[in-house]
């Protein structure tokens, strides 16, 4: 049975939403800097309905944790064909 690793590391590529939560609690961003948690949540609807998404975490294009980017407000989606947010 294959696993996931990622191409350029062995850590697998599966990440878990405790992980993920605890990520974005040790980043030193200002709250001034992160989206409203309504927003946040209409960025993640969209993240999860993108064919782009792998893995339910991982963006192909920019190869970002979804639920890292879509939380900043200067960043945006990084899809070449335009930005779904």
């Amino acid at each position: 049975m294959a696993t996931n690793v990622c191409k350029s590391c062995t850590r697998n590529v599966i990440i878990k939403k405790q992980e993920i939560d605890q990520i974005l609690s040790k980043s030193k961003v200002h709250e001034s800097q992160m989206v409203s948690n309504e927003l946040f949540e209409q960025r993640m609807t969209l993240c999860k309905s993108c064919p782009s998404l792998i893995y339910g975490t991982t963006c192909t294009h920019s190869g970002c944790l979804v639920e890292y980017r879509a939380k900043f407000s200067i960043k945006r989606c990084p899809n070449p064909s335009g930005s779904r947010w």
